[in-house]
């Protein structure tokens, strides 16, 4: 089931990732690599912990709020540390930290819609 949840929420943000950094990054290459796996990675790990902070409480908005609010800071200072060690400053940080939110947002929906739909099971309390 864990690898069911990585899988799932690790493609979902890979596949929304994939638009940015083809367009953003100047087309194929390693920077495409890198950044789409940089995301499906951080997206595949949150879908782990996705299912394991919420157990059997899969309707607890809060709760979904929080876990990828949690993820989401993480990624935000990641972004600030890239931002200010490359030169790009606030406008980077924040265009980091949006995409993190759009990658992180769409992992949960579909991990949510694989849960609801019985694909992936809630982790036992």
């Amino acid at each position: 089931e864990s690898a069911k949840a990585a899988a799932i929420a690790g493609a979902a943000g890979g596949l929304v990732a994939l638009p940015a950094y083809a367009f953003g990054a100047g087309g194929l290459g390693p920077a495409l690599l890198l950044g789409v796996g940089s995301d499906a990675l951080t997206a595949a790990l949150f879908g782990l912990t996705y299912r394991y902070a919420l157990r059997r409480d899969v309707n607890n908005s809060m709760l979904q709020s929080g876990v990828v609010a949690a993820f989401a800071l993480a990624r935000a200072s990641g972004a600030l540390s890239v931002s200010l060690a490359d030169g790009t400053g606030a406008s980077g940080a924040l265009s980091g930290t949006l995409e993190g939110l759009l990658v992180l947002f769409v992992a949960q929906r579909a991990l949510d819609r694989a849960i609801g739909a019985g694909f992936v099971k809630p982790f036992p309390s």
